[in-house]
């Protein structure tokens, strides 16, 4: 760009020093005398106007032809979309899709967390959504029915959601807002995951829990270093934070007798249930009924209840469980993240915060 600035001010002198140039004069050599008449019709005039719009046309497009070079080589030279060009089967609804990741991404945040949250939440939720399906995918070595490597059932891969068939119904009038939003996190985390030990990881999340969420090893008997227990704020902004379910006596002691039959349930109400032991999130670990001793989480599926974190009262003929979050409790919690966002955290904070100890890179 200097050397065509400089070139143009040393034209201009030239141009204002030759305010007339004739340029291939065909005057007789034989005849000094040509009228004025002739010896104008056989010369050819060019002013120093002309010669500056000509000189101008050439430097502009040799300027454009340099930009365009210059823009096509730094388009070449940017990296590609790892979630635009790879691409995951997915059985959904029994039916196996094949997807961009960025396309089943966009469906799994829509599915699992409220488009509405901060987008620093919605984009920690596509990192942790993109880790768990590597994980899935990578680790577990797992297939579905027609080789699927991932399904829509959230109890065994995550939710998804198709946001160009049904984001008109979920959303209304706001569908392209919201389908906007969900791909901007996915857009802008593109190829990110968490890792540990160099491996990604299990990114589990969960919708709230109490003020710590829970240990893996208290959930499923296996301990993960990145799964341990943290502090987790903005659980209660659920609306589903806390819970009930109430069930008639007999119902209660007829679901407890069909998975364990030697339980008893002979002695007065009071003593059906009998010690109570708690993790530090609160989960309930065992639980003595009938006397028999069971693990929270399979008191919580027997009665399908919010979490582990329960009580449990009888009285008036009914057995009441009050529960506290929503969820297994284990990893992120998205209102948690919801919370974080709220005060400013970006979305590696968040996943930094609720993975202990992991790192984040990007696929390529």
């Amino acid at each position: 760009m200097k050397k065509i600035l400089t070139s143009l001010l040393i034209f201009c002198a030239f141009v204002y020093a030759l305010p007339v140039i004739t340029v291939g004069a065909h005057v007789s050599s034989g005849n000094k005398t040509e009228d004025k008449t002739t010896q104008k019709e056989n010369t050819d005039y060019i002013t120093a106007f002309d010669i500056w719009n000509d000189t101008m046309r050439e430097l502009t497009e040799r300027a454009q032809q340099s930009q365009q070079s210059q823009a096509s080589s730094e388009q070449q030279n940017q990296p590609k979309s790892y979630d635009e060009n790879n691409y995951v089967s997915v059985m959904i609804q029994g039916e196996t899709v094949r997807l961009t990741i960025k396309d089943y991404l966009a469906g799994v945040v829509a599915a699992e967390m409220p488009a509405s949250f901060p987008v620093e939440a919605l984009k920690a939720q596509a990192v942790a959504a993109r880790s768990y399906m590597l994980y899935k995918i990578e680790m577990s070595g797992q297939t579905h029915d027609g080789g699927a490597q991932l399904c829509d059932d959230y109890t065994h891969c995550t939710a998804f959601f198709d946001i160009a068939a049904d984001g008109k119904n979920l959303w209304g009038d706001d569908a392209d807002y919201y389908a906007e939003r969900i791909y901007e996190a996915v857009e802008q985390t593109d190829g990110i995951v968490a890792v540990s030990g160099g491996e990604v990881i299990a990114a589990v999340f969960h919708s709230s829990s109490s003020d710590m969420t829970e240990d893996a090893e208290n959930v499923w008997g296996v301990k993960y270093s990145y799964l341990t227990s943290v502090s987790s704020v903005g659980g209660s902004a659920s609306p589903n934070y806390y819970g009930t379910v109430t069930l008639k006596q007999r119902d209660f002691c007829n679901t407890v007798l069909a998975k364990y039959p030697s339980a008893s349930f002979l002695t007065n109400p009071s003593e059906w249930t009998g010690q109570i032991t708690r993790s530090q999130s609160g989960g309930v670990l065992s639980i003595e009924i009938g006397g028999i001793k069971l693990k929270g989480t399979e008191v919580r599926a027997m009665f399908e209840l919010n979490s582990t974190n329960f009580g449990i009262e009888l009285k008036n003929g009914e057995v009441i469980f009050s529960t506290v979050g929503t969820g297994h409790g284990v990893g992120m919690s998205q209102y948690g993240a919801r919370e974080m966002a709220l005060g400013g955290a970006a979305f590696d904070e968040i996943i930094l915060h609720y993975y202990t100890g992991v790192q984040l890179m990007v696929k390529n």
